[in-house]
């Protein structure tokens, strides 16, 4: 890491004090491109999809798959906002973009507004708890998955789990807190049930902020011998 020296203090230069969490975009070579397009060709196939049954569940398959990847991106997008998680900025966000409400605004609106309270009391709702703006005039009359609430509650339950193996103990786990943690935020019910397992799926299986740190286990034997890496054998835990 660049590093600069003054009044012999070390001072790291300011453009490495802060790098992206994604690497700049994957361009798939000739070969990647071609394979691709045979596959979606292939897919495409009325015989084949018939043959293969392809019909709802593939449908739906398919539209998980952009959920997920929305929420991928998501999770890299940073909030200014003042509120200590970013799942209460993210509420007050999507209301005042969209009108569409978690239920967080409803609830402020409902209890905060003419309510005598303590000083300590008015500094929380300022940070925590503030009205929002005027959505704008939208009326949802359906309930919508909103892949940046999915992302800000993945990565509040993270921070504050950490990282937890695939298992039905901690999918419990898991599912408790998020449940506490909706109801904490005065989430609508129904907004409760539809981000589940969308979170849920996030959660053990969205690798944004792996792929770098783990790329070094991943990569080919070829290529860390090239870059002059060998790989050791992990300390033991018992001697």
């Amino acid at each position: 890491m660049a590093a600069i020296i003054e009044n012999n203090v070390l001072a790291v230069a300011a453009d490495e004090l802060l790098v992206d969490v994604t690497p700049p975009e994957f361009r798939p070579n000739v070969f990647r491109r071609f394979w691709t397009a045979v596959k979606s060709a292939i897919g495409d196939v009325a015989l084949i999809q018939w043959c293969c049954g392809a019909g709802d569940d593939d449908h739906h398959y398919e539209y998980d798959r952009e959920i997920r990847s929305r929420i991928s991106r998501c999770l890299v997008v940073r909030n200014q906002g003042a509120a200590l998680t970013d799942v209460v900025e993210t509420m007050k966000q999507v209301y005042e973009t969209t009108g569409y409400d978690l239920g967080h605004a409803a609830h402020c609106i409902r209890t905060h507004l003419e309510v005598p309270m303590t000083p300590q009391q008015r500094a929380r709702v300022r940070v925590v708890d503030s009205i929002p703006r005027r959505a704008p005039d939208v009326e949802h009359t359906v309930t919508k998955v909103v892949p940046l609430f999915a992302a800000s509650m993945v990565a509040h339950l993270r921070a504050k789990l950490g990282r937890m193996p695939k298992s039905e103990a901690n999918y419990l786990v898991l599912q408790r807190e998020y449940l506490r943690k909706c109801r904490l935020h005065h989430v609508r019910d129904v907004d409760v049930l539809a981000h589940e397992q969308h979170v849920i799926n996030a959660f053990f299986g969205d690798e944004t902020f792996d792929r770098v740190g783990f790329g070094r286990a991943r990569a080919s034997r070829f290529r860390k011998w090239v870059n002059g890496d060998v790989d050791r054998p992990p300390a033991p835990q018992i001697c």
